[in-house]
């Protein structure tokens, strides 16, 4: 091996080391910084008319496992849809209150059946006539308020699957630029490991919201997708999602399709905060208004005495004559019901007039007692059955205290199976600063012998030319 050889050797060696400890000295700095994976130099062998000649910097690469990287992605998809399932629930528990409460729907119910049956005894006595009308006025207070509650929780839902599309398509865009600069620096030479750690993180916040594909171009494009196929970013081309919210919800509100190049994907969405905004706002909500429209549907119908001197109101959609209770609404029982404006206004009717009538009491006590009422099965709610009013609203109440319940339990194992996971993916590409500190001596030991390399033949350098002199 010639001087010469041996010096571009060393020098070639020395920038290695060099380029090594600076790597080393980076994954330190960001040992702690939120999405960075540790970065290594990939050095190969020089050789030239079949001699080694020292070394050349081939690349800074990531050490990442691309196996659990999606597999990361698709539990943090999962948890992020129980997470959300979990508090929206939990909002919809609020509106019953629990059990044993004295406020929630079935204690309400219960003491008005009480109040009833307390006058079934007395039905003269004007005390318990107004401790029944406002008893009743409870009932359908909270009924009412409850159908507001309702509509006002789908909004809420819509004003979320608003802020998820906006998420996802903020990040989309983020990923073609990203994916741009990425394809100009891997054809220039330059270090891009930064930028394909920001396309992850833009890929995970797309994961919260969506279920998630990715695969990398030969020329380090990413392309996105949704589980199904469906692209979200196709190298330099966004294809974002289409969505406009309504400003109000009804019980008959359409709502505007969640839609990709022009296709419906509302059903599609699997997993992600955005699969949880839909299935709340599309089903568990309409299930619980369906559950309590046929409990109010029910009580407005069977409350009733031939006795009882109401009258057929032009506001009610049916036949309101001798119901205790009325609606304004064929469809809306449940934020529409009240006391019939009859009995509002005379609780003396609950009597009888012009004469006593103790029918009447008898005939509303056996009515709000009764466990005979027939339920018809709810989609996406409760199955058919037949029980009492209290009961029902009780059955009601259990229902979605299990949902939330069962929510809990899904957001609790799925928390751990991520950690888990996360721990695993971070075996690779965490930096562990005892080992990077091992690695920085090992370079430095290098550099410090690249350049005794470069100094010895220096001085033998020197000395050649001394004995030429």
């Amino acid at each position: 091996m010639s001087l010469s050889v041996a010096l571009f050797t060393g020098l070639s060696g020395l920038r290695g080391a060099q380029a090594a400890m600076a790597t080393t000295a980076n994954n330190i700095a960001n040992a702690n910084t939120d999405g960075y994976s540790r970065k290594t130099v990939a050095l190969t062998s020089v050789t030239t008319g079949g001699m080694s000649t020292g070394v050349d910097i081939a690349a800074v690469r990531r050490e990442v496992d691309q196996t659990l990287t999606r597999d990361v992605l698709d539990s943090v998809s999962d948890l992020e849809q129980r997470k959300t399932m979990e508090r929206l629930l939990a909002n919809i528990e609020q509106l019953f209150g629990t059990a044993g409460e004295a406020q929630n729907l079935g204690s309400v119910i219960s003491s008005f059946r009480d109040s009833v049956q307390a006058l079934a005894e007395q039905p003269e006595n004007t005390g318990l006539q107004s401790t029944v009308i406002n008893a009743a006025r409870q009932v359908t207070a909270m009924f009412n308020q409850m159908a507001r509650s309702i509509q006002s929780q789908r909004l809420e839902a819509e004003r979320g699957i608003d802020a998820s599309v906006k998420e996802i398509n903020a990040q989309i865009a983020n990923i073609v630029d990203l994916n741009a600069q990425i394809q100009y620096g891997l054809a220039t030479g330059k270090d891009v490991t930064s930028l394909e750690d920001n396309r992850d993180k833009a890929v995970a916040k797309i994961a919260e919201q969506i279920d998630v594909r990715t695969y990398v171009r030969s020329d380090g494009q990413m392309v996105v997708s949704m589980e199904n196929g469906r692209v979200l970013v196709d190298s330099n081309i966004p294809h974002p999602i289409d969505f406009t919210p309504v400003a109000l919800t009804t019980p008959t509100t359409t709502f505007d399709a969640i839609s990709l190049d022009g296709y419906d994907i509302t059903g599609e969405i699997r997993s992600g905060k955005l699969s949880a905004y839909i299935q709340i706002r599309d089903q568990v909500l309409p299930a619980v208004y369906g559950e309590l429209n046929l409990l109010a549907q029910t009580m407005r119908s069977s409350v009733t005495s031939t006795g009882l001197a109401t009258t057929d109101t032009a506001g009610d959609p049916g036949t309101d004559t001798n119901l205790f209770f009325n609606a304004t609404s064929a469809t809306d029982f449940v934020g529409t019901i009240q006391v019939h404006p009859d009995l509002q206004a005379n609780a003396a009717l609950l009597a009888g007039t012009p004469t006593v009538n103790l029918q009447i009491a008898r005939d509303l006590a056996t009515a709000v007692t009764s466990n005979a009422y027939t339920f018809t099965a709810v989609t996406n709610g409760l199955p058919a059955m037949t029980k009492g009013l209290a009961d029902y609203a009780g059955s009601i109440l259990d229902d979605v205290a299990g949902r939330v319940a069962d929510a809990k339990a899904k957001v609790d194992y799925q928390q751990t199976f991520v950690e888990t996971l996360k721990a695993k993916a971070g075996s690779v590409s965490d930096v562990n600063i005892d080992e990077e500190l091992s690695q920085l001596i090992i370079y430095q030991k290098a550099y410090a012998a690249s350049g005794k390399v470069i100094q010895t033949t220096s001085e033998l350098m020197d000395t050649l030319i001394n004995l030429v002199r």
